[in-house]
């Protein structure tokens, strides 16, 4: 459960978007979650304590437990306690003009009192149980001693209920005293009590002549009739105060919600001021960043805004100084052929030529015949030279696109079977023919790690479909009783007739090179009339040197993928043919545990008594039924058709594999179209035996070694 936090727990300042930022929320929504609870508990508690101290009053010290009427007239008196703020709240209102708010609140407090005494479920302190009126009166208007107060539920009575103007209960019990009197002494002896309870006041004096004494009478009513209109003067006045006291409570309450609210809002803009705070300190920083940024890309700008400048003047210097250089090429080459340079030798003659004066309109040049011829040969030089590079573009795009097609066979390939295996999670074909359309630079090792892949599935399906050979060879050898022979490591034959076709494409394309070297040669050469010391000879000399350059630098790369080629496949064999071997033998040795396991077990067991013996026959049940019957078809099947799956013959030699002519087409027979196309596809095994390798023979003899000292363990076990 997360620790509840408090706002002072939650130190320092935070970012808007923080955890600390939300602990701070959740802080402040939970201390005014508690502070309205508060309130409100508050405030029913003091209208529940404000009721016990109503009635706490309501009755007179000298009694110990009040009457039925006595109850009435407190609760009706407890009803009527703001008849008077009723009163005043409707005078003061103005005709056509709204109440105030407080009178529809009052009328509804009335109302539901009523209705709740004349149910029978309005609660007081019982004041009919004189423990109870004890425990009130002794209660001093806290909440300490509140919880000993008991409480009751108290209804109108049926009978009809006495109406007396003296509302007090102090003023009751003097009336209910006097009637007492009156009906037990005479009148005299009434006037004598009441005479000496004056004098014991004060009012009179002790001395009193008889014609003072015939006076006291109409005295002691003048006097009783001042006191009962003071005592009811006393009497609203301390209703009015009472009431007074109320309302300043009410309104003191009323204030200190409006202040709670009021500080929860200060608080509330207090954090909002905050986060705005933190806000504009982080708009700040991030201007400053911008600013920061905007600099240096400014600086930046202006760096390379020079830089242009002065890669634009050297571009343009570098143009001129090209221009010059070939207006020089210009002359030197469309100079008369006839012409000769004239001039002394040495530093003189170097001199004049440096001094030489360049004609800016020159004559042209007079076209000769041989010029011409040269002119023709150039001309046919590149036009052969880009007839060929077409012709190698256009043979390397027909070679992409039936690599990319042999790929698209082999996976389409691959799929079936592992559909016709069961297996979906094959996904879709991607469409890769822009890949293989690629520069060889770039998809260079995509291509290649497709083909790899595509070798592998292939690899599989081929060593799937010689285990499944190999298991129903083996079926076959053991329901007839042969000894099956020892598995050998089956690797692949190069296809002679395609490398022959291969042989046959090379050579052609070395003769038609051949060819036009031997045209370049004789059109170049010096009996042709061209001398060897002409400048355009010379130049004619050296784009023969780049074609031949360029040709030899292709026949190499050729050779370096033809021996790569040569390579990886030879390495995808041996690996293809180790991964068989290893997981023959991994075979040969768990199915060795697990017979010796067997075994072990079985000898453990003590024998079997012939009367259960005829028992377990393996009867059929509706359960086993099908089982057996599937059993017993799928082998008569196998066994059926495996007669005719063994190897017809072993040859060594330079073929140096198993060849498995016949026993192709049964198997074709008894396996799915996907298969049959893969054992149609299988040309033959390689020219070299793998298993005669010496690190493959060294690495069986280990193996072989390992499982015998296997087995002398599990012996002496």
């Amino acid at each position: 459960m997360p620790k509840k936090l408090s706002v002072k727990d939650v130190k320092g300042s935070a970012h808007p978007y923080s955890r600390k930022a939300r602990q701070l929320e959740r802080s402040h929504l939970r201390e005014d979650k508690l502070k309205t609870g508060k309130e409100v508990r508050w405030a029913s508690r003091q209208k529940i304590l404000d009721k016990a101290a109503f009635f706490k009053f309501a009755i007179s010290d000298d009694d110990s437990v009040a009457s039925a009427d006595q109850v009435h007239d407190a609760v009706t008196m407890y009803m009527q306690r703001n008849d008077k703020e009723i009163a005043r709240l409707e005078a003061e209102t103005r005709p056509n003009r709204p109440r105030s708010k407080n009178l529809p609140i009052l009328y509804s407090l009335k109302e539901q009192e009523e209705k709740e005494y004349l149910q029978g479920i309005l609660e007081i302190p019982d004041l009919r149980d004189a423990d109870n009126v004890k425990v009130l009166k002794e209660w001093n208007g806290g909440e300490d001693s509140f919880a000993r107060i008991k409480w009751a539920r108290k209804t109108r009575s049926p009978f009809t209920i006495r109406s007396s103007p003296l509302r007090s209960p102090t003023k009751s019990k003097e009336l209910k005293m006097l009637s007492a009197e009156a009906e037990s002494t005479s009148d005299k002896t009434v006037v004598d009590y009441i005479t000496r309870e004056l004098v014991a006041a004060g009012f009179l004096s002790a001395e009193l002549e008889k014609e003072e004494r015939e006076q006291v009478p109409p005295f002691i009513v003048n006097t009783l009739f001042l006191l009962l209109q003071q005592r009811q003067k006393d009497a609203d006045v301390r209703e009015e105060l009472t009431d007074r006291l109320r309302r300043t409570t009410n309104e003191y309450e009323m204030v200190n919600a409006a202040l709670a609210k009021t500080k929860a809002k200060v608080e509330a803009a207090e954090r909002d001021n905050d986060f705005l705070s933190m806000k504009i300190e982080a708009t700040e920083k991030s201007l400053k960043d911008v600013n920061t940024t905007l600099s240096s890309t400014k600086e930046e700008l202006r760096v390379t805004k020079f830089t242009l400048q002065q890669a634009k003047a050297q571009f343009l210097h570098e143009v001129r100084k090209k221009e010059r250089d070939q207006e020089k090429w210009k002359e030197r080459h469309l100079a008369r052929p006839d012409s000769k340079p004239s001039g002394p030798p040495g530093k003189q003659g170097q001199q004049l030529e440096q001094q030489k004066i360049r004609i800016i309109n020159p004559l042209r040049p007079t076209i000769t015949p041989r010029v011409k011829k040269e002119d023709e040969i150039y001309g046919l030089v590149i036009k052969t030279y880009e007839d060929r590079e077409k012709e190698v573009l256009v043979e390397n795009e027909d070679l992409r696109e039936t690599l990319h097609r042999i790929y698209c066979m082999l996976r389409e390939r691959h799929a079936e079977c592992a559909r016709m295996h069961g297996d979906d999670t094959v996904s879709e074909l991607k469409d890769r023919s822009a890949q293989f359309r690629l520069p060889l630079n770039i998809a260079r090792q995509a291509l290649a790690q497709l083909i790899l892949d595509a070798m592998e599935s292939l690899r599989q399906e081929f060593q799937i479909v010689y285990d499944k050979y190999l298991e129903l060879s083996g079926r076959a050898a053991e329901a007839s009783g042969a000894v099956v022979p020892e598995a050998v490591a089956p690797v692949v034959v190069v296809n002679h007739e395609e490398l022959d076709v291969l042989k046959k494409q090379l050579g052609v394309c070395q003769q038609i090179i051949d060819e036009q070297n031997r045209l370049l040669n004789l059109s170049l050469a010096p009996e042709n009339g061209m001398d060897d010391n002409d400048p355009e000879y010379r130049f004619l000399e050296s784009t023969q040197d780049d074609v031949n350059k360029q040709m030899e630098e292709i026949r190499r790369q050729r050779e370096q993928l033809e021996s790569e080629r040569r390579r990886f496949t030879d390495a995808a064999v041996k690996l293809g043919v180790e991964r068989v071997n290893l997981q023959r033998d991994r075979e040969e040795f768990e199915e060795e545990i697990r017979a010796f396991e067997t075994r072990r077990v079985l000898s453990t067991m003590p024998p079997t008594p012939g009367w259960l013996t005829q028992q377990q026959q393996h009867q059929a049940t509706p359960f086993n039924r099908p089982q057996r019957a599937f059993r017993a078809s799928g082998e008569s099947e196998i066994l059926a058709e495996s007669d005719s799956l063994t190897p017809t013959g072993i040859t060594s030699g330079n073929g140096g594999g198993i060849y498995f002519s016949p026993s192709v087409s049964t198997i074709a027979s008894t396996t799915p179209s996907s298969i049959k196309s893969v054992l149609k596809r299988v040309v033959s095994l390689p020219s070299q035996k793998m298993s005669e390798h010496p690190l493959q023979q060294q690495q069986q003899n280990q193996q072989h070694k390992k499982m015998e000292q296997h087995k002398k363990v599990v012996i002496s076990e």
